[in-house]
């Protein structure tokens, strides 16, 4: 036999043995396959997590415990859930954090609100019956005006008198009015300088 014949015969036998290791791998995987549990208890996902996708563009997680129980748990409760676990001296302190509301939101004015013009002017009336404050301390304030929306149902306007300057904080104090925004009716006046004026 020549060295070219043997060569093309060596070559044709490691094509043979190659294929059929090939063909004996996909057999293996196949029969794999076909022989898994497919009971009900076996959980659908079988890694510890994975990632799923939500309408509020907030990521999530399905996580299937021992028994193959499922649950979508979003990253942010995920997260909490975590350090509750790692941490149970601060989990006090993260519920109330988690239960937090808000005391201010600062809004826009609807068509049923008092216009901030509105708001500033019933502000300095109420101001005036109540401390009598003279043109000359009038003239020394700045006015900051904001509806709070913090309930919806009752939005509430709160108006700022306030020194200008700064210096004059002493002489003649700060006021603040808060008004309900759909009846004009005022709700609280305060100052930091009873009786000046």
């Amino acid at each position: 036999m020549s060295k070219k014949l043997s060569k093309v015969v060596l070559g044709l036998a490691v094509t043979a043995v190659i294929g059929a290791g090939a063909i004996g791998v996909n057999a293996l995987a196949v029969s794999s396959a076909f022989a898994a549990d497919t009971s009900q208890k076996a959980p659908v996902i079988t890694s510890e997590a994975a990632p799923a996708n939500t309408n509020a563009g907030n990521t999530a997680t399905v996580v299937a415990d021992e028994n193959g129980n499922q649950a979508i748990v979003s990253e942010q409760d995920q997260l909490e859930q975590d350090l509750i676990a790692s941490d149970p001296v601060n989990a006090a302190k993260l519920k109330m954090e988690k239960d937090y509301k808000p005391t201010f939101v600062a809004g826009t004015p609807s068509e049923k609100d008092l216009t901030e013009e509105k708001a500033i002017e019933l502000a300095k009336k109420s101001v005036d019956s109540e401390y009598a404050l003279t043109d000359d301390t009038w003239s020394k304030f700045s006015t900051y005006a904001v509806l709070n929306i913090v309930d919806p149902a009752a939005p509430v306007w709160s108006v700022t008198f306030y020194p200008t300057n700064q210096n004059d904080f002493s002489q003649i104090g700060t006021y603040n009015v808060t008004i309900d925004s759909f009846s004009g009716k005022i709700i609280n006046i305060m100052s930091a300088a009873d009786g000046v004026g």
